[in-house]
C-alpha cells in the first residue's frame, strides 16, 4: 500500500517492508513479532493498519512506523481491510477467515484505550480510535473481499456471495436489519471487489467479473467470463480496470 513516498508491503517471513517509491530501496524492516503472516494492509489517515494471520489488528503510525495498538476481535486470520471517508464516521471495517466483519473506530491514538485492545499497547486513557464498534455476522465463510462506499460496506466471501451491510447499524447502534442486500451468482469464492463508477465490481474464483448496481436492489448489470483461472484482485488504472488471476 502507497503511504507517501515509500510503500509499505507485507512479506513472507512476517515483516513489513518499507520501500521507496522511486528506487523500490529498503527504508526500514518492521517486525510484527509473533503474528507470523501480514495478511491485509490499509493506510488510514494517519496510520496503517495490517490485518495479522493470527487474528490481532495492528495500527502503525505511518510517519515513524512505530507500532502504536494492537486490537483483537476476530478469532482468525484477517483478509482485508477498508476505511471510510471522515464525512462517513470515519470507520474501518477488516474481514476475517472467522466470517466475520468487524467495524472499528477510524483513528488510532497511542496510549488511548479500547475493546479488544490487548498487551502493552492496550493501557492508558479513556476511549478513542480503534474501539470495537460492532460485529456483523452472516457469512457462511471467510470474508476475503471489503469496500467502503459511503455508509454501505460490501463484502465478498468463500460462501460465494457478495453482502451489502448497513454502516448506520454499526456506527449509531441501530436495530435495524443490519445486512440490506444478499447477491447470488457467482458459482465460487468472491475474492475482490472494486467500486467503479455507479457500480461494484466483484472477481470470483470462478473465472468472472460481476457488475452490480450499487442503489435498488443491487441487481448484476453485467458478467464477464476471462477463462484466466481464479480471479484474486481488481484494480482501477486510468479508466481501464485490471483483473489479477491465479
Amino acid at each position: 500500500v502507497r503511504v507517501g513516498t515509500c510503500v509499505w508491503t507485507a512479506e513472507r517471513d512476517g515483516c513489513i517492508v518499507v520501500r521507496a517509491i522511486d528506487s523500490a530501496e529498503v527504508v526500514e524492516r518492521i517486525m510484527c513479532g509473533i503474528h507470523h503472516l501480514i495478511w491485509s494492509i490499509a493506510h488510514v489517515g494517519e496510520h496503517v493498519w495490517a490485518g495479522t494471520q493470527s487474528g490481532p489488528l495492528l495500527i502503525f503510525e505511518a510517519s515513524s512506523r512505530k507500532l502504536l495498538r494492537e486490537l483483537r476481535g476476530h478469532a482468525g486470520g484477517v483478509h482485508c481491510l477498508a476505511a471510510s471517508s471522515k464525512a462517513c464516521g470515519a470507520f474501518v471495517v477488516s474481514g476475517g477467515a472467522d466470517f466475520k466483519l468487524m467495524m472499528w473506530e477510524g483513528s488510532a491514538r497511542d496510549g488511548a484505550n479500547a475493546l479488544g485492545a490487548s498487551g502493552p499497547l492496550g493501557g492508558g486513557g479513556g476511549g478513542g480510535g480503534g474501539a470495537l464498534k460492532k460485529m456483523y455476522a452472516g457469512h457462511s465463510g471467510a470474508v476475503r473481499a471489503v469496500c467502503v462506499l459511503g455508509l454501505s460496506v460490501w463484502t465478498g466471501s468463500d460462501d460465494k456471495s457478495v453482502r451489502v451491510w448497513d454502516g448506520a447499524y454499526g456506527l449509531w447502534n441501530l436495530s435495524s436489519e443490519p445486512c440490506a442486500a444478499t447477491l447470488v451468482g457467482h458459482t465460487a469464492p468472491v475474492l475482490a471487489l472494486l467500486p467503479h463508477v455507479d457500480c461494484v465490481l466483484s472477481a470470483s474464483a470462478d473465472g468472472a467479473v460481476r457488475q452490480w448496481k450499487v442503489g435498488g436492489n443491487h441487481e448484476c448489470l453485467k458478467e464477464v467470463a476471462l477463462h484466466a483461472g481464479p480471479l484474486n484482485s481488481l484494480a482501477l488504472m486510468g479508466g481501464a480496470v485490471w483483473v489479477g488471476a491465479q
